[in-house]
């Protein structure tokens, strides 16, 4: 597997720097490669066969999903807020 922390927040930050939308922020999902590799560590996890350092990358994935969640929750927010504002 090719996927890791690193590539992750790299998949973000290449996101990010092309100034998406709201709602495009709201949709993002990582490539299906690392989406791929997530759900092969999920696996590992689960049978009990995960090394430290894959667990050290499990817990870095998560920082990244974390990030992401605010960054969309933010963004449902800020649509949230220009729906409330008056239409000329």
């Amino acid at each position: 597997m090719t996927a890791n922390p690193e590539s992750a927040w790299k998949e973000v930050v290449s996101f990010l720097l092309t100034r998406p939308t709201l709602e495009q922020i709201i949709m993002f999902e990582g490539s299906e490669d690392f989406q791929k590799y997530v759900r092969y560590l999920r696996d590992k996890n689960r049978n009990g066969i995960l090394t430290d350092n894959e667990r050290h990358e499990m817990d870095e994935i998560a920082n990244v999903g974390h990030f992401m969640r605010l960054l969309k929750i933010s963004a449902l927010e800020k649509i949230a807020e220009a729906d409330k504002l008056p239409q000329p």
